[in-house]
């Protein structure tokens, strides 16, 4: 008898754990005429992190579609997730029920549900096609064409490259592959140009960066409006001429394999174009050709990629060229840092089944002003020790994740000196050890967003807010979206008052910078949440007064 129960054992485990899965299941089609997409990749991923405050894990799986664009993913553990399909010649789709969005809707799966019949319709790609003539009317072979939108990250707001091409030698550009949106066309013969330091920009007009229909600024240029599966051609446009500008200065002291990036900073009026790599002459001297007036960031290099970012500086180019900027070269810096826990540790044991694990944690400096030219990473060993080397003397913002489950990041310091929002700054070298303290005191929110008439609204953010106000506060300001009952989730919150608002999706992230703050106030809900609280929260959905 011990023997036969011990071969049914494994089986009656197997079919309790299938039992405690689910599974999901549909089909993807092409959203304009439903033909089913055979071999469309299809990817789960796992919600938990956004929800307990760390990045997006690896795709929980994948699967392709059959012939009949069928798809199945069995065995799936309980929690939140986002379904997304890539396909060639398609836009990327995440899942919603109202057929392609710019993002998808998560959903909630329960032990041993079965969610069936999920249709992701994709939007075919779009095409783009013009010629480039110089103001002369001669083609222009060889110049970079791109389409650019609007990004808004944490250092600011960009305009990015989305497709791009090169004109062949009839000045003729085409991009396959676009995805529907609203651009604007730009046309560049070379992002920034680099000068040996003896050379200074020529006198004469050069071709420059320009914008369709024609114009120098994107604040001039003619929008293109791109639907799904469109074929858009004659984009003919002229390039513009105009006097380059130049920065040059000198690094001292002088030190070998020094390069110099130049690139606009967030807000200026240019594509987010970087250099090519400038290199530092023996003597310490440098020289950039750009084509536009506006803000620019330098930035000191050093090494054969990956490179180290040294310094940076920031130079405003109006009518006239700066010459003679001068950038200090210093070392290698080495961080050093430690992280420990507070909390009742015993309990936290109990609770989770294991001791707080230090060990996945990650540490990540990324330039705190301007986008970033290198990312340093750093591991947490068992006994909560760590080291960043090759850092350089700028500002950095700071992020530790994942936290271990169950935890918030309760304070970080340098030396005698409070980290205040993750702003780490040294441009005066490294003062002292690193000290990042986590809390297993914490608290937890959910809850529901409705509408005017009650109804659950699926797909919105819920901003979470920590008071006081703070725009970039380390991960004390919290952002997750409903799923398709309308239902949120916030886990591993420090206790403490926080102001909560539900909206629509806001792409340029506008609506809770330090500026447009104190109007979305008044129309928050507050809520102070202590130690151990899992409060339940019904959330109205608001609109930012001014904005539709």
């Amino acid at each position: 008898m011990v023997c036969l129960w011990s071969l049914f054992l494994p089986l009656l485990l197997s079919a309790q754990s299938d039992a405690a899965n689910a599974l999901v299941s549909g089909k993807v089609v092409d959203a304009l005429t439903g033909k089913p997409l055979r071999g469309a990749k299809l990817t789960l991923i796992d919600m938990w992190p956004m929800i307990s405050n760390a990045p997006l894990p690896p795709p929980l799986a994948s699967v392709a579609a059959d012939a009949e664009g069928k798809f199945l993913f069995e065995r799936v553990p309980p929690g939140t997730y986002l379904l997304s399909a890539d396909c060639p010649g398609y836009a990327r789709s995440p899942y919603h029920p109202d057929g392609p969005r710019a993002r998808g809707i998560p959903f909630g799966l329960e032990a041993g549900q079965r969610l069936d019949s999920l249709t992701l319709r994709m939007n075919p790609n779009a095409s783009v096609s013009g010629r480039i003539r110089s103001p002369e009317g001669q083609a222009l072979a060889d110049v970079f064409v791109s389409l650019v939108q609007y990004t808004t990250t944490a250092s600011g707001k960009w305009l990015t490259s989305k497709a791009f091409s090169s004109t062949d030698s009839e000045g003729r550009f085409a991009m396959n592959n676009v995805s529907p949106g609203e651009y604007l066309l730009h046309v560049q013969p070379e992002p920034i140009a680099v000068l040996t330091p003896p050379q200074r920009p020529q006198s004469d007009r050069q071709l420059s960066l320009t914008f369709y229909p024609g114009v120098k600024f994107p604040e001039a240029a003619q929008p293109i409006s791109i639907s799904a599966g469109q074929t858009i051609d004659k984009l003919d446009f002229v390039m513009q001429r105009q006097v380059p500008l130049l920065i040059s200065g000198k690094v001292t002291p002088p030190a070998r394999d020094l390069s110099v990036f130049v690139f606009p900073v967030a807000g200026a009026p240019v594509p987010l174009s970087i250099s090519k790599p400038v290199p530092v002459y023996t003597d310490g001297s440098f020289a950039v050709r750009v084509h536009l007036p506006g803000e620019y960031s330098v930035v000191l290099m050093e090494g054969m990629p990956p490179r180290r970012s040294v310094r940076r500086t920031k130079v405003k180019l109006i009518e006239s060229n700066i010459e003679d900027l001068k950038i200090s070269y210093s070392p290698p810096l080495v961080l050093k840092g430690r992280v420990s826990v507070e909390g009742d540790l015993a309990d936290y044991e109990r609770r989770f089944g294991v001791p707080v694990d230090l060990t996945k944690l990650r540490l990540q400096l990324q330039a705190a002003d301007g986008f970033t030219l290198n990312v340093h990473h750093a591991t947490v060993t068992r006994q909560g020790s760590f080291e960043v080397s090759n850092l350089g003397a700028e500002p950095y913002r700071t992020l530790a994740y994942p936290l271990p489950p169950g935890t918030y990041l309760k304070s970080m310091s340098l030396g005698d000196n409070t980290v205040l929002d993750g702003k780490l700054d040294l441009q005066s070298g490294v003062t002292g050890e690193m000290q990042l303290v986590l809390s297993t005191a914490v608290a937890s929110l959910r809850g529901r967003v409705v509408d005017a008439a009650a109804a659950p609204v699926a797909g919105v953010n819920v901003r979470v807010v920590k008071l006081p106000f703070a725009e970039h506060p380390a991960g004390r300001n919290r952002d997750v979206i409903t799923d398709q009952h309308g239902r949120f989730s916030v886990e591993g919150l420090e206790p403490g008052e926080y102001r909560l608002f539900a909206y629509q999706f806001d792409p340029d992230h506008t609506w809770f910078n330090a500026a447009n703050w104190p109007g979305v106030e008044p129309h928050t809900t507050w809520v102070n949440l202590q130690v151990g609280d899992n409060g339940e929260l019904t959330l109205p959905l608001r609109t930012v007064p001014g904005r539709q």
